[in-house]
């Protein structure tokens, strides 16, 4: 059974977008694995080696446990991510966050909780873990994570209310709307550039009269490429 489980951590540490191309992705081992019994106790081996070593004093094998733990669907995967939010590393902090995301497109019924896990605390981290947070709320897809993400997109800071503003289009409630609107007024370029983006995401060809008049009148450059480059797109 070990080197079974070895060859499967494998995969399981291989990103559905193919960063090991020796490797198949999980998402054909999930398939099979609900096609059959056969991996029913590899799987629980999995599982019992990512709580085990969610807690290892290695910072590295600890991330890699949590990256494990999503990608099998551990059941205590909340309580492992909560956990990793709080490591005192900052790079298992970080892959407690992007795991939450696999874990929310894999059980959506946890999006909820895990939009919970990534909002309680936001506004104690440090800025460029709020950052992260923020892109990864917008990955998410929890609706729950709206009101957070219009209050920092109207943060004083420019990189804040850049990250809350993008990750508003990628969350794609269009109640944010509003917000993403009044972002395009906000005096640092590179949130309006965000707000382009996330109007085009939220209104489709809707939003082409609006994106004309910035692409002409906007007195940045950026702006102004980024708004006839999103009409391109929505031709």
């Amino acid at each position: 059974l070990l080197p079974v489980c070895s060859v499967l951590s494998r995969y399981c540490f291989t990103s559905s977008s193919g960063a090991n191309a020796e490797a198949p992705t999980i998402t054909f081992i999930s398939f099979w694995a609900k096609r059959s019994n056969a991996l029913a106790p590899i799987r629980g081996a999995l599982r019992s080696a990512a709580t085990r070593l969610a807690t290892h004093r290695d910072p590295d094998i600890r991330m890699h446990a949590l990256r494990l733990a999503a990608k099998v669907d551990h059941p205590q995967a909340p309580t492992l991510l909560r956990r990793g939010l709080a490591d005192r590393n900052a790079l298992v902090r970080r892959a407690a966050g992007t795991e939450a995301v696999i874990v929310a497109s894999r059980q959506p019924a946890r999006r909820t909780a895990l939009a919970q896990l990534l909002t309680s605390d936001l506004g104690r981290q440090l800025w460029y873990e709020q950052l992260d947070r923020l892109a990864r709320l917008g990955e998410l897809g929890a609706t729950e994570a709206l009101p957070v993400l219009q209050r920092f997109a109207r943060s004083p800071h420019g990189f804040l209310a850049e990250a809350a503003v993008r990750a508003l289009g990628k969350l794609g409630d269009r109640r944010g709307l509003a917000t993403v609107r009044a972002a395009l007024t906000y005096r640092a370029d590179l949130v309006r550039v965000a707000a382009v983006e996330s109007l085009a995401r939220l209104e489709g060809a809707r939003a082409k009269p609006t994106l004309t008049r910035l692409a002409r009148q906007d007195p940045s450059e950026r702006v102004r490429r980024a708004a006839k480059r999103w009409l391109t797109k929505l031709r």
